[in-house]
C-alpha cells in the first residue's frame, strides 16, 4: 500500500515539474507553405488585411478592428470565432510584427487554451517565367510548459495541421480566381 502512494506522490511531483519547466522560445505548432500565382504584391496585402480572415480562414467569424488606425504593430481586433466542441468564442487579435517591405506579418490572439501566435510571411519567385508567391504560415503557441507540450500541444497541432491546410487551400482559390 505504501509503495502506491509513493508512485502517486512521486507522479504529481512530475506533473508538477513539468508545468513549471518551460521552453525558451514559443513551440511550433505547425507550418504550412502554399505557392499561389501571382506577385507578391498583390497577395501580401490581400493576406495582412485581417479584416479578410473571415473570407478564407475556417472559424474565423468576424475581425473588428479596435479604431481606424493604420496597420502597424500594435494595432488590435475584435475577434469573434466559431470553434469545434468549444462554439463561439470571443477574443482579441493584436499585430506584433508588421514588415511590408519583407511581406511579413505577425500576431498574436489572447484565446487562453492556446495563446496562439501567427507568423507569415510571402516570398516572390519565378517558376518557368511565370511569378508565384510562396506563403509561409506558421503557428506558435506561447505555452511553452513542458506538461503542455507533452499533452494538449499533440492534440493541437492535429487539430491545426489540418485547420491551416484548409485556410491556405482557400486562400489560394480566393487569390487566384
Amino acid at each position: 500500500m505504501a509503495s502506491g502512494k509513493v508512485a502517486i506522490v512521486i507522479g504529481v511531483v512530475a506533473i508538477a515539474v513539468l508545468a513549471q519547466l518551460e521552453f525558451d522560445e514559443d513551440p511550433l505548432v505547425v507550418e504550412r507553405i502554399i505557392n499561389i500565382p501571382g506577385p507578391k504584391d498583390m497577395v501580401f496585402p490581400y493576406l495582412a488585411d485581417i479584416k479578410n480572415f473571415p473570407q478564407w480562414y475556417p472559424g474565423v467569424v468576424n475581425e473588428r478592428p479596435f479604431d481606424n488606425s493604420q496597420l502597424g504593430v500594435g494595432k488590435r481586433y475584435y475577434e469573434s470565432l466559431d470553434l469545434p466542441v468549444l462554439g463561439e468564442k470571443k477574443t482579441t487579435l493584436e499585430v506584433t510584427k508588421y514588415m511590408p517591405q519583407e511581406n511579413i506579418i505577425a500576431f498574436e490572439t489572447d484565446l487562453d487554451l492556446v495563446l496562439p501566435r501567427y507568423e507569415v510571411q510571402c516570398v516572390e519567385y519565378r517558376d518557368n517565367g511565370k511569378i508565384k508567391t510562396k506563403v509561409i504560415w506558421q503557428m506558435y503557441t506561447r505555452k511553452r510548459s513542458y506538461l503542455y507540450y507533452g499533452t494538449v500541444l499533440q492534440v493541437l497541432r492535429i487539430v491545426m495541421k489540418d485547420r491551416a491546410a484548409s485556410a491556405l487551400f482557400q486562400l489560394f482559390f480566393k487569390i487566384s480566381s
